[in-house]
């Protein structure tokens, strides 16, 4: 990165379907699930995107900026 750049913090989003493990009847998957409806992308977790809005104000703004910046792991 040229001088003078500052890195963009790193945010990390987990998400976590709570759905009925699938079943196979006569060679055939009875309940499918896909994230996205994307047949094309072959259902791939990596073409997947989410977006981030923070409307967090105030002081726990700057408390969550101060600690990201600080380098360290926030929680």
């Amino acid at each position: 990165c040229p001088n003078g750049f500052e890195a963009i913090p790193q945010l990390t989003e987990r998400l976590v379907y709570d759905i009925p493990t699938p079943t196979i009847e006569n060679g055939q998957v009875k309940n499918p699930y896909a994230v996205d409806s994307f047949p094309e992308q072959l259902h791939k977790p990596a073409t997947d995107h989410n977006d981030f809005i923070s409307i967090t104000t105030g002081g726990l703004a700057n408390k969550i900026a101060d600690c990201i910046n600080s380098g360290k792991q926030c929680r």
